[in-house]
């Protein structure tokens, strides 16, 4: 019994006499050693298996607790600082797709694959009554790669047609450069039944099957490629002072940086948001240097639908969901982000009023979208304020998040810089680092939503 009684009081001042050691800066896995007991007992002591050991946490502490610390708690966590005001860098870091690239300049194909809803681009005058068997007319589309050799289409209820009003052609030819398919009419007017009626800009043209000759022992491949498009990389930078780092890690032990007080940081993705948006294409020489610039998702996008600005009313909200999502293949769901006039507006439309609720929102990696449901698929809507301060009050952007891609070259990274040993001042820093670029796959899918 005494024994036993020994070894417990023993055991407690052991471990008292470690804690001790540990307060006035003695190395404790030292006094293991000496006293030959195992790491089993230092886990159970220290936890995570690190112990600072100084007055004050420096960024060499936390560098020495875990290397991977500062680099990779950026890269995993910059997303959690104000994500509502950065929604579409913070979806495209956690949800949209990565490319991994290695040069300046990423290039990719807008649409890589074929559509079956097109439209005329330009009219074409109806050809008369007396056409030859197997005359052909032009008609040119605005979606040339849609199309291939031997493929029927058919244009519905087109004026001055008589009979069905849905007009069936053969395509003979295709001319990418000019968007111009030359064509053959199955069920045409005249006495030979060849002549094409009158077509105008804008008509509806949707792609059918082909047609092949008896003798076709193989048919062409999908020939009519799209024309690839190519935006440059942007290198963005920030710098941020070791105390902020070392402060933010005490508070916070994994490396939260959504401390509104990072000021540098959160300056980073706001930058970086508006760039992606409004940026322009180009590469330029200054100095001696040349700098590149990327496109922004706005100037990629072309397709828009529109609404009368101050009487907005709820038959603009089914015409949106109809260009939306109809004549494309995209997603059933489209990200709806909005300036706040144009929130304002759509808010008072009554079917709007009846689904935004507490009920019916969802949250996207931080992000907080009121869910709009059409017959033709699901609005997430959102109020996003840089649009504001850049003119875009009464606009909204909507984007089909399947269709855009970030094309990367560096990913984001961290560079300490030793500010002390260099001279610079008595301070170390840190460069947060990242280069890619934004691709709006099948434009289609994309739309501007603003006033008439």
């Amino acid at each position: 019994m005494k024994t036993n009684k020994l070894m417990k009081i023993g055991g407690i001042a052991l471990v008292l006499g470690v804690i001790a050691a540990v307060l006035i800066g003695v190395d404790y896995t030292d006094i293991m050693s000496f006293l030959g007991i195992g790491s089993g007992l230092t886990m159970a002591v220290a936890g995570s298996g690190t112990v600072d050991k100084s007055d004050t946490l420096t960024t060499d502490d936390i560098e020495v607790a875990s290397s991977e610390l500062l680099t990779m708690s950026i890269r995993e966590n910059i997303v959690k600082m104000r994500p509502s005001q950065t929604p579409v860098d913070t979806i495209l870091r956690q949800m949209g797709t990565n490319v991994p690239i290695k040069s300046w300049e990423s290039k990719y194909y807008a649409v890589d694959h074929r559509g079956f809803v097109d439209a005329v681009a330009t009219a074409t005058g109806s050809s008369g009554t007396s056409a030859a068997e197997g005359a052909t007319f032009a008609l040119y589309v605005d979606n040339i790669h849609y199309w291939n050799v031997d493929d029927t289409g058919v244009i519905v209820d087109v004026t001055g047609y008589a009979g069905t009003g849905d007009f069936v052609f053969h395509v003979s030819a295709v001319t990418a450069a000019t968007q111009l398919l030359t064509c053959v009419a199955v069920n045409g007017l005249g006495t030979n039944g060849a002549d094409n009626p009158n077509i105008t800009i804008d008509d509806v043209v949707i792609r059918m099957g082909n047609s092949k000759k008896e003798e076709d022992a193989q048919t062409g491949r999908y020939a009519v490629l799209p024309q690839p498009v190519t935006n440059y990389c942007q290198r963005f930078m920030a710098q941020v002072e070791e105390t902020v780092f070392a402060t933010d890690h005490l508070k916070e032990v994994k490396w939260d940086i959504e401390d509104y007080r990072l000021q540098a940081l959160y300056d980073f993705r706001l930058a970086q948001e508006l760039t992606i948006l409004f940026g322009a294409k180009g590469r330029k020489l200054i100095g001696s240097d040349y700098y590149h610039h990327m496109n922004g998702i706005t100037k990629l996008v072309t397709g828009t639908t529109t609404y009368t600005d101050g009487t907005m009313v709820t038959d603009d909200l089914y015409t949106w969901a109809k260009d939306i999502f109809s004549g494309n293949s995209g997603s059933q769901m489209r990200y709806v982000f909005g300036g706040g006039d144009f929130i304002a507006q759509m808010s008072a439309l009554e079917p709007v009023q009846k689904q935004m609720n507490a009920s019916n929102t969802e949250t996207v990696y931080g992000v907080t979208f009121s869910k709009v449901v059409t017959n033709f698929g699901t609005l997430y809507v959102m109020h996003h304020d840089l649009l504001n301060s850049i003119g875009w009050d009464k606009k909204a952007l909507v984007l089909d998040m399947a269709f855009i891609e970030k094309h990367t070259w560096m990913p984001l990274k961290t560079t300490k810089l030793d500010l002390i040993k260099t001279g610079t001042r008595n301070a170390n820093a840190y460069v947060i680092d990242e280069t890619y670029t934004v691709a709006t796959r099948y434009p289609a899918t994309h739309k501007i939503i603003q006033p008439a």
